[in-house]
């Protein structure tokens, strides 16, 4: 018997010019202007790619690759993704999953069309 439960993956990766930091750790909250739910289900699936230059912390990319055991509200981060590229003027590559128990939607990049997988 197959037991169908929700889930999201994601393949998303973005690069831009550097953002300094001042402290050595990064705010998903703040810096993609999530909800903390979000956050603490995708932190441990997120990669910044940074440098240290004297007391700054340089960020020049992120991504967000891995599955989670459960859903959030796809339409607060996708909003969120959308107006993080308009910021930074860089685009968003890749995709994420969405599957509950009844639906399975993928959203590309860096539009975040949705396209119903099932």
């Amino acid at each position: 018997m197959f037991i169908n439960h929700s889930k999201m993956t994601f393949d998303l990766k973005i690069n831009f010019k550097g953002i300094e930091i001042k402290s050595g750790s990064i705010n998903l909250i703040s810096f993609l202007k999530i909800n903390s739910r979000i956050a603490n289900l995708i932190n441990p699936i997120c990669n910044f790619n940074v440098h240290v230059n004297f007391a700054e912390t340089i960020i020049e990319g992120l991504q967000i690759i891995g599955e989670i055991d459960t859903v959030f509200n796809h339409k607060h981060f996708t909003i969120a993704l959308m107006e993080f590229q308009k910021t930074y003027e860089k685009n968003w590559v890749g995709h994420f999953t969405y599957q509950d128990k009844v639906d399975v939607f993928t959203f590309n990049a860096p539009k975040f069309s949705v396209k119903k997988v099932n």
